[in-house]
């Protein structure tokens, strides 16, 4: 059909219509530019170098959180939901595009960056394992140049790196094994959950944390006896 026979069958339309009919038309329109504006932002700060240096290069630093409960599972959520809280202050989001950041589109942006960093990490720990890598060289390798290192940091990823020697060398090649490579992350979780309903049924929040520690705090002394550390780095 004609554009010009569309505009003015859309007048006629219009004259038709009451006062507060025509203004629900016009604040839709209103709604669509602006919707259209705020898409097309979106989709020019994807494709911006903002979007990695304050988004992506923080997922990493996300990831080696040590309040973490998940790696994969349900970690998409909580990151999102972090990135929305603190979209100005930390993640310098622009102020046009936050009524997106709950939608599918900048989700999916998000959900590739993090297979891409979990994918990464996963490879370092492989590489690692290879050559006997100590602890400190392993974190060193994990860590954004900003992260500060800690006795707390090399526990916790003395014991995913020793898990993942497990889930390597023993669980995937075990007979009648259901997890192949692509499952370690999930693994995992389901291991630090084990670890967490373990101590959970201890009401003194601080020996239950305590407990909960001495899992990572054990699993650092193993793996300095296992892949012995050249010298120990200062720490922050």
């Amino acid at each position: 059909m004609d554009r010009l026979v569309i505009l003015k069958d859309s007048e006629k339309i219009c004259w038709r219509l009451s006062t507060h009919e025509l203004m629900v038309v016009v604040m839709c329109k209103l709604a669509q530019n602006k919707l259209s504006v705020q898409e097309d932002s979106l989709a020019i700060y994807i494709k911006s170098p903002q979007l990695k240096d304050n988004i992506i290069l923080k997922l990493k630093t996300m990831l080696l959180d040590l309040n973490l409960s998940s790696f994969k599972t349900g970690a998409m959520e909580h990151i999102l939901c972090h990135i929305h809280i603190n979209a100005i202050s930390l993640y310098r989001i622009p102020a046009a595009i936050h009524d997106l950041l709950t939608g599918s589109y900048f989700a999916g942006v998000i959900s590739k960056a993090l297979t891409n960093c979990r994918a990464s990490m996963k490879q370092k720990l492989s590489t690692h394992l290879t050559v006997k890598s100590d602890i400190y060289a392993i974190v060193k390798d994990l860590s954004p140049s900003t992260r500060e290192s800690s006795e707390e940091l090399w526990a916790r990823w003395a014991w995913v790196h020793l898990m993942y020697a497990d889930f390597t060398n023993d669980i995937i090649k075990a007979s009648g094994s259901k997890f192949s490579e692509k499952d370690f992350w999930l693994w995992l979780d389901a291991q630090l959950q084990e670890c967490c309903a373990k101590y959970s049924q201890i009401l003194d929040e601080n020996k239950c944390r305590a407990k909960f520690n001495g899992v990572f705090k054990r699993a650092l002394t193993q793996h300095k006896s296992t892949f012995l550390p050249k010298f120990k780095p200062k720490t922050g």
